[in-house]
């Protein structure tokens, strides 16, 4: 079994329980790490087959066909201003539902690699400070310290909702796109 495929087992795992608040997925974009809720990803797929989408923005890595549905793939380096990564074997794009204009949306992210599921207490989860993180403080639900290490943890309904990320499927992607009810209206 793939790490990947372990990985997408512990969430289909912990997407069943109802301790599922507390669990988050640990990845590197760089050196920096980062988690999200385990609530949030549907599963984790490796890098491949991404097509280029000559008029989406520079932040869209392109799209993925996941089983007929079409996928926007955003990569967070270019979201968070930090420097683009370089693509390898470790490279995976975690797939994941997130809360745009009161609906559920499927969409990708390219992170250059998963760490682990872990449990990550309310209370443990730290206010980010106005100054010395890497992204904006808009997108991050807090930090954590873990240990001895901090990690960033994700608002990814808040990053994926912000201005420079909504596009208009109809003029950047065309209407057979914009139609298939995938990605960010």
């Amino acid at each position: 079994m793939s790490s990947n495929e372990a990985l997408n087992a512990q969430i289909a795992e912990s997407n069943g329980t109802t301790v599922i608040n507390n669990q988050y997925l640990s990845f590197l974009l760089g050196v920096e790490p980062f988690a999200i809720s385990v609530a949030k990803i549907l599963e984790i797929i490796e890098y491949d087959q991404v097509t280029l989408v000559p008029t989406a923005p520079s932040k869209y890595r392109g799209v993925v066909n996941l089983r007929g549905k079409i996928i926007p793939v955003i990569e967070l380096t270019k979201v968070f201003g930090m420097s683009e990564s370089e693509i390898t074997k470790r490279t995976c794009i975690i797939i994941m539902e997130v809360l745009l204009d009161d609906e559920l949306t499927t969409i990708g992210c390219m992170v250059d690699k998963v760490l682990i599921v872990q449990d990550i207490d309310e209370q443990a989860i730290e206010d980010t400070p106005a100054i010395g993180t890497v992204i904006a403080a808009d997108y991050v639900k807090g930090l954590s310290n873990i240990d001895g290490n901090f990690i960033t943890i994700l608002d990814t309904d808040t990053i994926f909702s912000a201005p420079e990320l909504v596009i208009d499927y109809e003029d950047s992607f065309g209407t057979s796109f914009a139609s298939s009810g995938a990605g960010i209206n």
